[in-house]
């Protein structure tokens, strides 16, 4: 058995004493958005191949 521990718990956002904040131009934003869309459909396809897996194997079963 393994145990991970800690000495402080630190609050959701507050981690950083003084966080760093970011503009972002249009440009960026589109290829973040770009990107984005890349992994969201990359994930969508493996989630149908997995999908039409999972119906392959019930199928051999009956």
């Amino acid at each position: 058995m393994s145990m991970i521990t800690t000495s402080a718990w630190v609050r959701r956002g507050v981690a950083a004493q003084f966080p760093t904040k970011y503009e972002i131009n249009e440009e960026e934003m589109d290829r973040i958005s770009k990107l984005a869309r890349m992994q969201l459909e990359e994930a969508q396809g493996d989630l149908k191949a997995a999908q039409e897996d999972e119906e392959m194997e019930e199928d051999k079963k009956e």
